[in-house]
């Protein structure tokens, strides 16, 4: 039989009174996804599969675990607080028929009914149970970080203090305030929310933004690259279902496609009071890694890339592909030179190499002296020996186009 409405209060009396659990029929409670489930539908934790699991062990072995529910208003009917996956895999368990002698509507299941202190206002009430469910959440499983800034913001709409809601996260209080700082943007938490950036990218760029008065900049920036991004995800997209390979939900993200050196580009345009830009510069080197025993080409980012005109980026491209040859050339003897050493200690290599390459100098000073050029340092570096090596086959070819 069902229970009153008194039967429901002497319920709550008795909860104050052991603060042990409690039956209650499961048809009284009600769920509040806005106020206390603190997750999104697309939380694996709450995916039919993981809902699934948990029905079976529930259905082999009861549920070990009271969930938790606050009395509501109407006095009729409790409202769940916490052990949301439980709730659902006990509906799973009246749905599917799976035993109707244990599992149907009117079943009683055990509970620990939240209340607060006697005289406590309602909205006193509210902030203790509203704390108590998302601590409660937050202990059962990480509670992932677009939803992390919606309890930020309900907890600051609420009047909760700062601390009693970062700790209620699981939060540091740095965190916290990082945090806080994209819940006073609306757009930052829906891009954040549709997953179009991460949320410690977002973090990172509104701090900034934030000191440097940039805000609008950065949003207007951000929306546009969003949606070119979004296009470029489409058209990707529409290209792999043609050939029969769809692409992932995971590579359909625009989030996935903004990386930490493109934020940290965005911050330093804003912090040298440049234009937001999606520019990256670079310049090229020989890497000689002794260790390794290898060499190669490597790229480092430079900023002054961006200043270059089109002439001077010919310019650049035409002396990088006279000297290819050389470079090829040289790399392959470094190369042979390297694996020639064995298994020689890598200092006893470099030691051997700096003496070679001092009587190399040596002797080309002697010739520059009897040339009447100048003379060049006795020591060369490897750099040193690069550009010179450049020199000498560009003076070749030189020679080769005179004759």
């Amino acid at each position: 039989m069902a229970k009153t409405k008194s039967d429901l209060e002497n319920v709550v009396k008795q909860a104050d009174a052991t603060r042990q659990p409690q039956k209650v029929p499961f048809a009284a409670i009600m769920l509040d996804h806005v106020r206390y489930r603190h997750r999104g539908d697309d939380d694996t934790s709450l995916s039919k599969e993981s809902i699934q699991l948990l029905h079976d062990s529930i259905v082999k072995e009861g549920m070990s675990v009271p969930i938790e529910v606050v009395l509501h208003s109407d006095g009729k009917h409790f409202v769940l607080v916490s052990g949301h996956r439980r709730y659902l895999a006990l509906r799973m368990a009246i749905d599917k028929k799976t035993d109707t002698t244990r599992f149907f509507e009117e079943m009683e299941v055990d509970v620990i009914v939240l209340t607060v202190a006697a005289g406590a206002s309602e909205k006193d009430r509210e902030k203790t149970v509203w704390i108590a469910s998302l601590s409660s959440n937050s202990n059962s499983a990480p509670i992932p970080d677009a939803h992390k800034l919606l309890a930020i913001k309900t907890g600051e709409d609420m009047g909760v203090t700062q601390h009693r809601v970062y700790t209620g996260l699981g939060m540091s209080e740095s965190q916290y305030l990082r945090f806080l700082k994209i819940t006073k943007q609306p757009w930052l938490v829906d891009m954040v929310t549709k997953q179009e950036i991460a949320t410690t990218h977002a973090a990172t760029l509104i701090d900034k933004a934030a000191e440097k008065k940039r805000v609008s900049d950065l949003q207007k920036h951000l929306v546009g690259f969003v949606k070119d991004t979004r296009r470029e995800i489409d058209a990707k997209a529409a290209k792999k279902d043609a050939a029969g390979k769809p692409m992932s939900k995971s590579e359909r993200l625009v989030k996935k496609y903004l990386s930490g050196k493109q934020v940290a580009h965005w911050v330093k345009c804003m912090d040298g009071g440049q234009p937001i830009d999606d520019k990256f510069g670079v310049k090229l080197g020989l890497d000689i890694d002794f260790e390794k025993r290898v060499c190669g080409c490597k790229g480092f980012p430079d900023e002054s890339f961006n200043n270059m005109v089109p002439e001077d980026v010919d310019a650049m491209f035409d002396a990088w592909e006279e000297r290819v040859p050389s470079l090829v050339a040289l790399r392959k003897e470094l190369e042979r030179k390297i694996e020639a050493a064995g298994d020689a200690e890598v200092e006893d290599y470099k030691a051997a190499s700096r003496a070679r390459l001092a009587k190399k100098a040596e002797e080309e000073a002697a010739r520059k002296v009897e040339e009447d050029e100048p003379e060049i340092p006795a020591t060369i570096s490897v750099g040193d020996e690069i550009n010179a090596t450049l020199d000498a086959s560009d003076d070749e070819s030189d020679e080769g186009t005179e004759d």
